[in-house]
């Protein structure tokens, strides 16, 4: 974690990946994945996004794949994960940066796998999900609880420091159980979720200032929520001049990236101002068909069609409310030690 080299190529990975160059930022994780809990969680990240666009089953099995091996590979690093609570009652390790942000690599890594079995459509999968999504929350605020006890944690350069970490990880929970109705917001708080929405913007919205490797996803997410949610639901913290200066950055970061540039017209969209929305969208088209193009010349295929961007946007937030709901709503009605 602490090699320069890699933090360098960790951060052209994700530079490669949110300007379309998937194939690209794939062959640079691919190094170093067997050995490198970053490497390997960069490149669990671009399987992640393949299977979240493509919906292919054989993508989404890829992505699983690596996203336990990633988990496996932090996890010997790592400080204790909630798997993990029965040993740690008799004996836990002291925390240090190093582990935490590996605890941190594991809780990305959980949270990514289970939004992909809840694509399974299998009920012993969604279950598996739903427990990985308790495990991922529960290092997020381990994390928290140890920044807070350490503050100097945070001043650090690296691109996968722990502030960044808990900021996103902290800030998606949040956001997307905030948005539920309460009763079922009551019922996922009793089992250590918690639903604080302007925690959650101001969490996501540092992440995304930071420019650390997680910062092109909490933009995703604060663009969908100012953007694609406001079209669809009343919520009366969303703001277009927000998604603007949003916008603005991530497209400074990332030129070619065919979702922020789609992003851009849909923002554009709503204004009403139809010729700057379609030029934003022939803009993301045009960088999706040349990022094609060259995977093609490498001899792979990009598994992300033009068509795909709307699909990442709301993926984040409909299979959160699927789980939400479906998980919590079970418990409720059976009790908490019930079997299904």
């Amino acid at each position: 974690m602490a090699d320069p080299t890699i933090r360098k190529q960790a951060r052209e990975g994700v530079a490669l990946l949110f300007n379309s160059r998937f194939h690209a930022a794939e062959q640079l994780f691919l190094g170093k994945s067997e050995t490198d809990p970053l490497a390997s969680l960069g490149l669990g990240l671009v399987a992640f996004l393949q299977a979240a666009l493509s919906f292919d089953p054989k993508a989404i099995a890829r992505a699983l794949d690596t996203l336990t091996k990633a988990h496996s590979l932090a996890s010997t690093h790592s400080t204790g994960s909630a798997e993990g609570f029965v040993s740690n009652l008799f004996w836990k390790p002291k925390a240090t940066n190093e582990s935490v942000a590996h605890d941190l690599i594991c809780a990305d890594s959980l949270a990514m796998s289970a939004l992909l079995m809840l694509l399974q459509e299998s009920y012993l999968q969604s279950m598996k999900g739903a427990l990985n999504l308790r495990n991922s929350n529960n290092l997020y605020k381990q994390a928290q609880d140890y920044l807070k006890a350490n503050p100097s944690a945070a001043a650090n350069d690296d691109p996968l420091d722990i502030e960044d970490g808990v900021g996103f990880g902290i800030g998606v929970f949040n956001l997307v159980l905030s948005l539920l109705p309460e009763k079922v917001v009551a019922a996922a708080e009793y089992f250590g979720f918690s639903g604080d929405r302007a925690l959650a913007m101001r969490m996501l919205k540092t992440c995304h200032e930071k420019g650390g490797l997680r910062s092109p996803l909490a933009s995703l997410l604060l663009l969908t929520y100012h953007t694609v949610l406001a079209s669809f639901f009343c919520l009366p913290d969303t703001s277009l001049s927000e998604a603007d200066e949003i916008l603005a950055t991530a497209l400074q970061r990332y030129p070619q990236g065919a979702l922020f540039l789609w992003m851009g017209g849909k923002a554009e969209r709503l204004r009403g101002n139809m010729p700057e929305a379609i030029k934003r969208y022939e803009q993301a088209l045009t960088a999706q068909q040349q990022a094609d193009e060259e995977a093609k010349a490498d001899g792979e295929r990009n598994p992300v069609s033009s068509s795909s961007p709307p699909k990442l946007t709301l993926f984040f937030f409909f299979f959160f409310f699927f789980f939400f709901f479906f998980f919590c709503h079970e418990r409720s009605r059976r009790g908490p030690w019930e079997t299904v």
